[in-house]
């Protein structure tokens, strides 16, 4: 998957405008901006989203040219509601993934921990998986 372009000063700045509406920084959480300050993650959200960014950027290129983002939002809601969608997950999604924000959460991060030698079989009981075993599989296949 190619990387898409870098945002322009005027997106960026929209962006920004825009996730202060959608994740305010509030009780302790950082703003967007202060959460992504050199755009690594918006970079590495555009990458995973880019099916989803023409929508983006076509929000953020009206977000640039508006004084009321939050009555845009409203309009792109009502009149493209896939669009807003593809837009605030865009925006959520970036913001979660942030090590600051993940700070502000509490939560360490993806932690290696592996399972030790023995520690799988004392949470397994046979008894348990015996009567799904023995009914056996319950799916049908797919016509062709």
């Amino acid at each position: 998957m190619s990387a898409p372009p870098p945002l322009s000063p005027d997106r960026r700045r929209a962006l920004h405008r825009v996730a202060e509406v959608i994740t305010p920084a509030v009780l302790g959480f950082p703003a967007f901006s202060d959460a992504d300050p050199d755009d690594e993650v918006t970079a590495l959200a555009m990458v995973e989203l880019s099916r989803d960014m023409n929508d983006v950027m076509a929000v953020l290129d009206r977000a640039a040219r508006s004084e009321d983002v939050v009555g845009l939002l409203d309009e792109v809601w009502a009149d493209d509601p896939d669009a807003f969608s593809r837009t605030w997950l865009f925006v959520v999604g970036t913001y979660l993934s942030t090590h600051a924000v993940w700070e502000a959460l509490g939560y360490r991060g993806r932690v290696l921990d592996p399972v030790r030698p023995g520690e799988a079989a004392e949470h397994l009981d046979e008894d348990l998986l015996g009567p799904v075993r023995s009914r056996g599989p319950v799916f049908r296949h797919a016509p062709e």
